[in-house]
Order: structure tokens, then C-alpha cells, then sequence
């Protein structure tokens, strides 16, 4: 499979994706604001590819960032289109969070709780990552991938990755799909 077919695999059947494929997700780090981008990707090893967001304001998907002490977040229109994609970098023990906000879907990357929602938005969805632990390895149905150089160890130390994909749904519902990576 191509870098460009995993990026068209995982709008038309993204969960078929995550479960053929280890997806590692990229995002730019240390901003607090994310935007629309293009989702670009190559294949790394032993069936992982890496889907990065390239910030583009004519892009058709967007992306939240990381950031090391605090949230990233993006507001994302609800009337965008059906198979639309929101990524943000890869987690470890970080939650992902999602709230209605007036005309939008908020998503946000919360490093360690910091991000509490405010007065006018309502929770949609939390996905609380888990953090690598060797003692408790990952449940049989979250069986990692195992690679050994898709990682930058100053930007990601941990042993241990979530990457979380949202895509709107033909309903205009927003679906999760993850993906476990361990090295």
C-alpha cells in the first residue's frame, strides 16, 4: 500500500485501517492552536505508516496540537464535510477530549488534565490514552506493533503510543479510531 492510499484508506474505512496498520500521527508540537492541513504520509516499517499534518489553510482536514505543559486545541466547523479527518500528535496518557461548541466541534489534546471545558460547551467524547506501563501490557484486542525508529526520544520518550483519528461520519456523527504502537 501506498503513503496515499493509507491517507484515502482511513476516509473511506478508517477503522479497516487502524486494524491492518500501525497509523502514527504528527502534528506541530508546542503550539497551543491547531487549523486545517493536508495529511501527508509514508510508510515506516513492519506495516506502520506515519500520517503528519502539514498546516495548510486550504487543507481539507485538521489537526490539534501537543503541547508539553497545557492543551492543544481546534475548532472544527460541523458542517464540514463527510469524511473529513482531525488528528494530533500521538499520546501517552494524555486525553482526548470533545466538546459542541455553537457551530463547532472543539477538539482538544490535554497533556494532564489541564483542560476542565468551558461554561458554553457540552462533552461529546474522552478517550483517556494509557501510558506505557510494562507490568500491565495492553489488553489482547490492543495488541502494539512493535518498531524500533519511528521515534524521536526528545519529543516522544515514552515506549508507548495512542494515535487517535477522527473522521465525520456520513451521519455527521464524529467516530474515534485508534491505533497502539509500542517499540
Amino acid at each position: 500500500m501506498s503513503s496515499i492510499d493509507i491517507v484515502q484508506l482511513l476516509r473511506s474505512d478508517p477503522k479497516r485501517a487502524m486494524d491492518i496498520y500501525g497509523i502514527i500521527t504528527k502534528c506541530p508540537v508546542g503550539e497551543r492552536t491547531g487549523g486545517r492541513c493536508r495529511l501527508d504520509a509514508q510508510y515506516l516499517n513492519n506495516e506502520v505508516f506515519e500520517v503528519v499534518a502539514r498546516p495548510d489553510p486550504n487543507g481539507s482536514d485538521y489537526y490539534f496540537p501537543w503541547a508539553r505543559q497545557g492543551y492543544g486545541t481546534v475548532l472544527v466547523p460541523v458542517n464540514v464535510p463527510p469524511d473529513t479527518l482531525v488528528i494530533t500528535h500521538g499520546m501517552s496518557g494524555c486525553r482526548h477530549l470533545m466538546y459542541h461548541v455553537e457551530d463547532y466541534v472543539k477538539f482538544v489534546h490535554d497533556a494532564r488534565d489541564y483542560y476542565n471545558g468551558e461554561e458554553n460547551e457540552t462533552l461529546l467524547n474522552c478517550v483517556q490514552t494509557i501510558p506505557f506501563d510494562p507490568k500491565r501490557p495492553p489488553k489482547p484486542h490492543r495488541m502494539p506493533l512493535w518498531i524500533y525508529e519511528a521515534y524521536d526520544p526528545i519529543s516522544r520518550p515514552s515506549n508507548y503510543l495512542t494515535s487517535v483519528v477522527a473522521r465525520k461520519s456520513d451521519i455527521g456523527d464524529w467516530d474515534l479510531f485508534e491505533s497502539y504502537i509500542a517499540r
